[in-house]
């Protein structure tokens, strides 16, 4: 949780400003659930895999199964302009691509997850420069990330704790990174 609160930090997340997370895997559910404790209107949160899409109902505005629905179209409906902040959280260079042409006129793409090496991109750069879009991409977690990340967990009584849906002991650790594998509950943690 602590490195999404830095994410959040860099992007200049505000009250009131549209967000988008591009990702349906835990750290993008934690990023949409921040997002609205920060205040953010409207979260939206795109995915594909339909339990955790279930779970995002309960802390995102809006979601959207791409599977099935048209982003482009569905983000019109909340966002005519495109949303003004948006978070890449799944590790695809074509997702960043399309996060470049749907954010908002003077938004910011955070780039939040791991990209293979050989990754590349296309810039709009006439878009980046007349509409003054701001690309940038963060990484970890400081020390006061990391206390932050304890003092919201301690403060919300919200979905942020839920996210943490089971835990294993590391007796248990190669079931639990099997059930990992077939993409079962949302966040686990080992307890020793």
């Amino acid at each position: 949780m602590a490195c999404c609160i830095h994410g959040m930090e860099a992007l200049d997340l505000r009250a009131g400003q549209s967000l988008l997370i591009m990702g349906d895997g835990p750290m993008g559910l934690l990023q949409a659930a921040l997002g609205k404790a920060m205040g953010a209107s409207p979260v939206i949160l795109s995915g594909i895999t339909p339990h955790r899409l279930d779970f995002a109902r309960q802390v995102a505005d809006v979601v959207i199964d791409v599977s099935t629905q048209n982003l482009v179209d569905e983000l019109k409906q909340h966002t005519p302009y495109g949303p003004e902040k948006i978070i890449v959280s799944v590790g695809s260079a074509d997702v960043v691509q399309e996060a470049l042409q749907l954010i908002a006129k003077g938004g910011s793409v955070n780039i939040f997850a791991g990209m293979p090496k050989d990754a590349m991109l296309t810039l709009p750069v006439n878009r980046i420069h007349y509409d003054e879009i701001r690309i940038l991409g963060t990484f970890g977690f400081g020390p006061q990330h990391f206390r932050q990340a304890l003092d919201v967990l301690a403060q919300n009584d919200n979905a942020l704790k839920d996210v943490f849906t089971h835990t294993t002991s590391l007796d248990s650790i190669e079931d639990a990174l099997q059930a990992s594998g077939r993409y079962e509950g949302i966040k686990g943690v080992v307890l020793a």
